[in-house]
């Protein structure tokens, strides 16, 4: 009854509704049939094949709210374009590492749990109060970007990273700037392959008198090579008395933060160290013991 509605919306496929058909669909967006009057598509197959879309053939969509997409599709051209209107994704088998930037979805776990392939995901900016369980179920993961979401924090100060996010054995980098972070998640030293790590913005001032902002679980991130914290009101006794566990390290930004100096130990050990950012650091007096490469 539904399909028959659809079908007598128009006589151009382009112009309805909905699609589900393969032939449909692949007329629709190899030939730029597409218009703003579609607002779901559902395919359905069980033959793999590859689909001669365009990369920006969802471009013209732009009422299109679902995608969705159970069969395996070979997309030669790519893809860097789905409609900012589209709120759920689900797709079987996504065969690219990223998806194009500035997906607003609204069914966050059909997204990811569909996408095991994927190496890089930007959902910064995105009004983030969690951060997403399903976040890992994403075994490929080697890039996120969490910047300029709102996480909500616990009355400790803490903020809750789910425990399979350090499940993401891949990952590699890390942005979560100015997030509203008052403490450092401790499950984020459970990432032994971490290697980008970006914390700026996040203001960490409410830390106890004498308490690391570091949690201990960063001695373990040995593969970390580079580490931000720009802008994070960092006073005395935040910064850890040594980072010699940090063995990998070769930036450390600390621009904008309010220390007086760097505990002796501090970087006196890190001999891959080769860039030490302390821009904008009006309380800074001295420095002392810093490694060779500096």
């Amino acid at each position: 009854m539904g399909r028959s509605i659809v079908l007598e919306e128009s006589k151009d496929v382009g112009k309805r509704s909905r699609i589900w058909s393969r032939e449909d669909i692949d007329h629709v967006i190899s030939k730029n049939k597409g218009s703003d009057l579609i607002e779901v598509i559902y395919l359905q197959s069980s033959i793999p094949y590859k689909a001669n879309w365009g990369s920006e053939a969802f471009s013209s969509m732009w009422s299109l709210r679902i995608l969705i997409i159970l069969c395996n599709v070979y997309l030669p051209h790519g893809l860097t374009c789905l409609p900012s209107s589209l709120k759920i994704l689900e797709w079987q088998a996504y065969p690219l590492q990223s998806l194009p930037h500035r997906v607003h979805l609204l069914a966050f776990p059909p997204l990811i749990s569909s996408l095991a392939s994927l190496k890089e995901l930007d959902i910064s900016d995105y009004n983030l109060k969690i951060i997403p369980n399903a976040l890992g179920c994403l075994p490929s993961l080697e890039v996120l970007d969490l910047s300029k979401n709102n996480f909500e924090n616990l009355p400790d100060g803490s903020c809750v990273f789910p425990p399979s996010f350090s499940g993401l054995a891949s990952f590699k980098a890390l942005n979560i700037s100015d997030c509203n972070l008052k403490t450092i998640p401790n499950v984020l030293g459970g990432l032994p392959l971490l290697e980008f790590l970006d914390l700026s913005e996040n203001d960490f001032s409410n830390l106890l008198d004498g308490n690391c902002v570091l949690p201990p679980s960063f001695s373990c991130l040995s593969s970390l090579k580079f580490l931000k914290l720009i802008n994070c009101n960092l006073r005395d006794g935040s910064i850890p008395k040594d980072l010699s566990c940090l063995s990998s390290l070769k930036e450390l930004d600390l621009t904008g933060n309010k220390i007086t100096h760097l505990p002796a130990q501090c970087v006196a050990n890190l001999s891959l160290l080769s860039t030490l950012h302390l821009s904008y650091c009006p309380k800074l007096k001295y420095l002392s013991n810093l490694p060779p490469n500096l």
